[in-house]
């Protein structure tokens, strides 16, 4: 193909692509544009003087040289039997004179420049691009994994509320100086230790339902200081700086002291010879430049800092600290779901994390959340006492074992329970026995019809019956978005019975003050 002059100017040198002509056969570089200059950082006389092969990272890529050996000999070949070499299209990475590897996509195909045959190639960077695909690709897995852990916890917190209900069951029938009683103490916290881990997934998966308030950070690092000192040991020093004029957040207060004590085991575990530990607050008000920066929406923020002088990690460990199961620490030494857990968690309030660290200069987590203006709480007045059994319960859960629990639980505390396996016994019995009817706990998911669905037909014909909704998987209510009345409340499986029966008595004599939602 000829090209005439005006014809190669228009297309090679004005082209904003990188475009440059090789030898088929030395792969010498003949003619480069100020696009390749630009992209490559060499000087035009310096790039004329080298190879194409200069600019491949090789060495990297064993399988990549031996392509291009390959390459080269059919190359070679071609010219012996006076056939140019075809059209090539791939993606290459390739070094600039910094030193800085990117990758690049190329199509390559032959050409005749004055007479003479030539490959001129044209390239695009798509480091960004493949940048992007990567992350993709990240939240792809990190969605699929997150749905595995609801599914899972659904099951699993379903056993682990019957455990811990039998197990409580057991110990007020024997009495604290049973000698099975220190047993039963030990299957107690072992299901505990269970029921916390299973929290960390569901809260890695966003799948946690959350009771935001509004509260101060402030408050919150004051109250855990005390047991975060004994958590870290003596051989780190520990100093809070706390923003005097701090705003209020609004987040739910289980999940703040998460945040704060994973990110304090993190940094203990990053100085096992110690070192010094520094928690601090402040307002920050973030411009679009600054909000871009932190990946959050420009506004007012609370952040809270957590700065540690440990080991440190490059760059390739902080791509990955957030990733679930992903850990530096020894085998049986960490689950991988530490910080994986605060990702979750500030997502989930609307907020993020940002990290800074270096090798052997310690590390600095910021955790940004949405500064809200604080509101002025009243006690709601508790209704007319209902005593123990006078209040009437229908008990709604379709797992017998967790059921017959519950209903031995409650029943033991003086309540009146009707149980049901099911909505549409649910709605049977309330048909005989509405008016009497005080309180609804029942699971949130559950075949043919969820929980939601059933307080609503409840509500319909008996407006005054409090719900209560227990579950141990919460995808299918923050699929649905669904926002909880004044009247609802909701308990997180497994739960003790000092949990249930606190929760039922909540629900009886307390009316909430706003709507919220599980997410």
């Amino acid at each position: 193909m000829g090209l005439s002059e005006d014809s190669y100017r228009l297309l090679f040198d004005e082209s904003p692509l990188p475009i440059m002509l090789f030898d088929p056969q030395s792969f010498q570089l003949l003619a480069v544009n100020d696009a390749v200059v630009n992209l490559y950082s060499y000087t035009r006389a310096e790039l004329l003087g080298m190879k194409l092969t200069a600019l491949k990272v090789l060495e990297d890529d064993p399988e990549l040289a031996e392509a291009e050996a390959d390459a080269r000999a059919r190359s070679e070949a071609r010219s012996k039997t006076g056939r140019a070499q075809g059209a090539w299209r791939g993606t290459k990475k390739h070094r600039k004179k910094d030193g800085s590897v990117f990758d690049i996509a190329i199509t390559s195909h032959p050409v005749s420049v004055d007479g003479r045959l030539a490959m001129m190639a044209i390239g695009v960077d798509v480091t960004e691009t493949r940048r992007l695909e990567a992350q993709l690709r990240q939240a792809q897995k990190m969605d699929a994994i997150g749905q595995l852990a609801g599914g899972v916890a659904h099951d699993f917190n379903n056993m682990l509320a019957t455990v811990l209900s039998y197990a409580d069951l057991s110990a007020m029938a024997l009495g604290p100086d049973h000698p099975v009683a220190p047993d039963l103490a030990q299957i107690t916290a072992a299901a505990q230790r269970g029921a916390a881990l299973t929290r960390q997934l569901l809260a890695f998966s966003r799948q946690t339902p959350i009771e935001p308030k509004v509260l101060s950070l402030n408050v919150a690092v004051a109250y855990l200081e005390p047991m975060l000192r004994r958590l870290i040991g003596a051989t780190i020093a520990v100093s809070t700086v706390l923003a005097e004029d701090l705003g209020a957040i609004k987040a739910d207060p289980g999940h703040v002291d998460q945040i704060l004590v994973n990110l304090v085991v993190n940094a203990r575990d990053a100085m096992p010879r110690g070192g010094r530990l520094v928690l601090e607050t402040r307002n920050a008000v973030l411009d679009h430049a600054a909000a871009g920066t932190a990946g959050v929406n420009p506004g007012n923020y609370v952040v809270l800092t957590v700065r540690d002088t440990g080991c440190g990690m490059d760059a390739g460990t902080q791509a990955r600290i957030f990733e679930p199961f992903f850990t530096t620490k020894e085998v049986g030494k960490g689950t991988g779901l530490g910080l994986s857990t605060v990702f979750g968690i500030v997502k989930q309030s609307g907020g993020n994390v940002t990290v800074r660290s270096e090798p052997g200069r310690g590390a600095t987590f910021e955790i940004l959340l949405p500064r809200v203006e604080p509101v002025a709480r009243s006690i709601p007045a508790a209704a007319a006492a209902i005593g123990r059994g006078t209040a009437t319960l229908l008990l709604v859960e379709d797992d017998e074992p967790v059921r017959k629990a519950v209903r031995r639980l409650l029943a033991g505390r003086g309540y009146s329970v009707l149980v049901a396996p099911g909505p549409r016994e649910a709605l049977d019995i309330l048909r005989a026995e509405g008016d009497a009817v005080h309180l609804l706990v029942t699971d949130v998911v559950m075949p043919e019809m969820d929980g939601l669905t059933l307080a609503a037909k409840v509500r319909e014909r008996y407006p005054r019956i409090k719900v209560l909704f227990m579950s141990g998987y919460t995808e299918h209510v923050a699929a649905k978005g669904a926002a909880l009345g004044p009247r609802d409340h909701f308990i997180q499986k497994p739960f003790s019975f000092v949990q249930i029966v606190a929760a039922v008595k909540r629900a009886l004599v307390e009316s909430r003050e706003t709507s919220w939602q599980v997410t």
